[in-house]
């Protein structure tokens, strides 16, 4: 039997030269943990040993040195091999992708997108800010995963950030940008997620009392619906379009109020599979939505015509 090999995922350290390493905490308060219980990464390592853990992914303490990752990254230093460092950048900022790389140089190989905790309560507005798009993309490229410390507010988000993934890596492939040898290993982990989204949405507690319990209902039921419809992006993208179909249709049901852009979905879906005269159908029904966006309906009208060329017919009526 192989020996225990134990990895500590999440602690912090703050040092002792504040001179050094000057405090310059997220949103202007320092965490009570980090003021009342620092510990240095020489005793942090002397805890590990006492403990019998070998490795630790050190977490920037950013509640107390906000996104100046100077002293986890000089501590990591200390211990090749041991310790590896997962910081903080502030991803909205135009130079975002550059600070990203500048960590990376000292030995950062993950990073923590911190929305709120203890000092502030959440924002998630980050989360799917195109000013970030840029930093996503880089940490993609450069295999730096991001972990998203948030709240049941921001798994909508979540689940629409995994939407937005496949709908990119879909768009490369058409696009004529060749076949991505990773493609079914990041279709399989957006899948993943997205499945995470729907069973939490099963159980997820209201994160706010001043939410009424309709609300909390609603939210729920349109953030498990954007989980399905990255699912359907997912399987698109495979040409499974059976398995498309199935996950678009969750998608429209799962809503709280009719989604043209889910509907054209499925429609895309059905026609795909040979499924004419259901598209039809459907195609339909969105553009007699009468606040369905234009392009929506005009992307509707195409997949009609496309079903219709392929011989489907409209309900009790022939082709045309």
């Amino acid at each position: 039997m192989a020996p225990s090999h134990f990895v500590d995922i999440h602690p912090h350290i703050i040092s002792a030269d504040e001179s050094r390493y000057p405090r310059s905490p997220l949103f202007g308060v320092q965490s009570e943990w980090s003021r009342e219980r620092p510990i240095t990464i020489d005793q942090y390592v002397a805890a590990m040993d006492a403990a019998g853990v070998q490795q630790a992914a050190i977490v920037q303490a950013s509640t107390c040195y906000g996104y100046d990752n100077s002293y986890l990254t000089d501590a990591i230093a200390k211990y090749p091999g041991r310790l590896t460092a997962v910081g903080s950048v502030n991803l909205v900022e135009p130079d975002a992708p550059a600070t990203i790389q500048r960590w990376m140089a000292r030995g950062l190989t993950g990073l923590r997108l911190f929305t709120g905790g203890s000092t502030k309560s959440f924002d998630t507005s980050a989360l799917d800010d195109p000013r970030s798009f840029a930093a996503w993309e880089l940490c993609a490229e450069a295999g730096i995963p991001i972990c998203l410390q948030t709240d049941p507010t921001g798994l909508a988000q979540v689940a629409g950030l995994a939407s937005d993934a496949l709908r990119h890596l879909r768009c490369g492939l058409e696009g004529g940008q060749g076949c991505c040898p990773q493609r079914e290993e990041k279709l399989g982990k957006a899948e993943k997620y997205a499945n995470q989204v729907i069973e939490m949405m099963k159980t997820a507690p209201k994160p706010n009392p001043q939410i009424t319990d309709e609300q909390w209902t609603e939210a729920k039921k349109d953030t498990a619906a954007e989980a399905y419809n990255a699912i359907g992006v997912a399987n698109l993208t495979r040409k499974k379009y059976d398995a498309a179909a199935a996950a678009f249709k969750s998608a429209v049901d799962a809503n709280s109020r009719p989604e043209p852009a889910y509907m054209v979905r499925l429609a895309s879906a059905l026609q795909s599979g040979g499924k004419n005269d259901e598209a039809i159908a459907l195609c339909d029904k969105v553009t007699a939505i009468p606040d369905a966006h234009p392009q929506i309906k005009q992307v509707a009208g195409q997949i009609r015509a496309a079903a219709v060329k392929a011989g489907g017919k409209a309900p009790g009526g022939e082709a045309k």
